[in-house]
């Protein structure tokens, strides 16, 4: 994890990121499984879920000094790309925002198949 990770209250997971734990997963599932399937994860991590944009293929969720705002990207029927983007509120950010992305990403791969990474 790099410095400006740890104490940074703002990150976003991408295809080709540095930080392996922040890494994009791809999933072999259709949308509204892997929908139904963040939506019990983020349940289960006690966040609250806020919104959830069909449009944008968007799901915001919050938990006191966290917001999250996840998006699902469809690239063929069966397969589903996941990405984060983390805001947290806090002085010392000490790599949270990082911990929350592995956790949600390890309750999520228990719940789907994945495909690859990144």
């Amino acid at each position: 994890m790099a410095i400006s990770e740890f104490f940074s209250n703002d990150l976003q997971t991408s295809d080709n990121h540095k930080n392996p734990d922040l890494v994009t997963h791809y999933y072999k599932s259709d949308y509204r499984k892997i929908e139904e399937a963040v939506i019990t994860v983020a349940k289960k991590l006690g966040f609250i879920v806020e919104e959830v944009n069909q449009d944008y293929k968007e799901i915001r969720v919050t938990k006191r000094n966290q917001e999250l705002i996840i998006n699902i990207f469809t690239i063929s029927y069966f397969e589903q790309a996941v990405d984060f983007k983390v805001n947290t509120s806090y002085i010392l950010a000490c790599g949270r925002g990082v911990k929350l992305v592995k956790n949600f990403y390890q309750e999520l791969d228990r719940l789907s198949t994945v495909i690859k990474k990144g």
